[in-house]
């Protein structure tokens, strides 16, 4: 699971193919951070490639609506693809 677009890592590179590397999820405090890694593209991933960038990205309070019976990672893609700078990504 991840998805490609087209997008400025801090480094001012381009990265088109971004995974979910990392979540940590507070259950008690409802709270979630999801981390993803940015790759040239699905074949620099793939062969083994490190990331050229990395987002993290924060839920909480209102934003909170994971629950232990849920899929996780694809709870994580959908609302990462939901905000307006993600939008138009396509799953690969």
């Amino acid at each position: 699971m991840a998805f490609e677009k087209e997008f400025e890592t801090g480094f001012g590179v381009i990265a088109t193919y971004w995974k979910v590397a990392r979540t940590d999820i507070d259950w008690h405090d409802r709270c979630a951070c999801i981390i993803l890694y940015g790759y040239i593209n699905a074949n620099a991933r793939r062969s083994g490639k490190s990331p050229i960038g990395q987002e993290c990205y924060k839920f909480d309070n209102a934003d909170f609506d994971f629950s232990p019976t849920d899929n996780v990672i694809a709870k994580c893609y959908a609302k990462i693809k939901a905000m307006a700078e993600w939008s138009g990504s396509v799953d690969v």
